[in-house]
């Protein structure tokens, strides 16, 4: 593996990086990222998945298909796009009001949400550490 000029990461490629900011989201994004084609256009929050043509789509708790979730979308992508996706560590966005200490779970059409699904399948994408941070641990 080539080394990424100017990282400071040795051996990481550059899409492989930890990110520092966003344009289009109001927090930070200090865990652990990748980034895939979207499949369709994806807003940026959106929990996403991969699927077979390797491009990401948003997971839906009503869509079994959908199940292998690859993290959540930290920047908004067009279709055919490159999406970043953060797959662990803390999110933090200053406009989310969750309620700390409660999982947080894939809802319909890739939302987020506390309420945990009534139909489809369960799927815990992490827990509120505090109002506006969420640590994301997809295991």
């Amino acid at each position: 593996m080539a080394k990424s000029t100017g990282s400071r990461f040795s051996n990481v490629p550059r899409s492989h990086e930890k990110s520092g900011g966003l344009s289009s989201f109001d927090g930070s994004f200090p865990g652990a990222t990748i980034r895939l084609a979207a499949g369709e256009a994806i807003a940026a929050g959106v929990v996403l998945y991969q699927e077979a043509d390797l491009s990401a789509y948003p997971a839906s708790n009503d869509d079994d298909d959908s199940r292998d979730i690859v993290g959540i979308a930290t920047k908004g992508a067009r279709s055919g796009g490159v999406v970043n996706i953060q797959y662990g560590g803390p999110l933090t966005v200053q406009s989310w009001s969750w309620t700390a200490g409660a999982k947080v779970y894939v809802g319909v059409d890739g939302a987020l949400t506390q309420t945990e699904p009534a139909s489809g399948y369960v799927a815990a994408v992490g827990i509120a550490i505090s109002t506006t941070t969420i640590l994301i641990n997809l295991g």
